[in-house]
């Protein structure tokens, strides 16, 4: 997958469309990266993309940890942040920078990645 646009539709009560509405999106609504996305994943609760650079992004429902931007390495201990539904893309920040992502798959209260080193 290499795509240029990224768009997004149906329930997202938890934001997990990528779009400003909760609840049902009708038509779909694009998502605005800075970069190409080469993996993208989504379940009932939250989605996840990785772009060209290997940043990895999270939104949705993050009650679970599966954002991974709670402590401060970017998950384990939960923050008000994991506790919040956020439905545009944010870079997950603990890692940015040590990991080069390659792939995302999402799981309903759980998050998992690829980098380029197979890790």
């Amino acid at each position: 997958l290499m795509a240029d646009e990224v768009w997004g539709w149906g329930w997202s009560g938890f934001g997990q469309s990528g779009t400003p509405s909760s609840g049902e999106v009708d038509n779909p609504t694009p998502i605005f990266f800075e970069k190409r996305i080469v993996s993208l994943a989504g379940s009932w609760f939250h989605s996840a993309a990785c772009d060209s650079s290997g940043d990895l992004y999270t939104w949705g429902n993050g009650r679970q940890g599966q954002l991974g931007r709670g402590g401060e390495n970017g998950g384990g201990n939960s923050t008000s942040v994991e506790n919040e539904e956020e439905s545009r893309p944010q870079l997950v920040t603990g890692i940015t920078g040590m990991h080069d992502f390659a792939s995302v798959g999402c799981g309903g209260s759980h998050t998992m990645a690829v980098t380029n080193k197979g890790t």
